[in-house]
């Protein structure tokens, strides 16, 4: 394992350490309004798990500044979705928590992983 940058290494930490509210997918209540978009945030959090297990092993042959700012492509789209769902705002705060945790981690990588050439 390779150290990360402290600014990766925090914003990994805390998002590994923010709840995921993904809660409607996980329980297969398909009728929830925001199952789809609790799918495609669920299958995002396991590619950044398997993108961060890459970026600890030093795998250099990753473009991960390419992979982040894709990442952070998608979560503005799902973000809009959760936006136009009308949700409680306990709810709402959850998926703005683990939003946010996401942007600071993706964002972290793109400062600190120069673009591949």
């Amino acid at each position: 394992m390779t150290d990360l940058p402290g600014a990766i290494a925090l914003a990994w930490r805390a998002w590994t350490e923010t709840p995921r509210p993904f809660e409607n997918f996980w329980e297969e209540k398909v009728d929830a309004l925001s199952f789809g978009v609790e799918l495609d945030l669920d299958h995002q959090a396991t590619y950044l798990d398997g993108l961060m297990e890459e970026l600890a092993r030093g795998n250099r042959e990753w473009h991960f500044h390419v992979h982040a700012q894709r990442e952070l492509r998608d979560l503005e789209d799902f973000w809009g979705r959760i936006e136009a769902i009308e949700l409680p705002a306990v709810v709402f705060a959850r998926f703005d928590r683990y939003a946010k945790a996401t942007r600071r981690l993706l964002n972290a990588i793109l400062l600190d992983m120069p673009p591949s050439r």
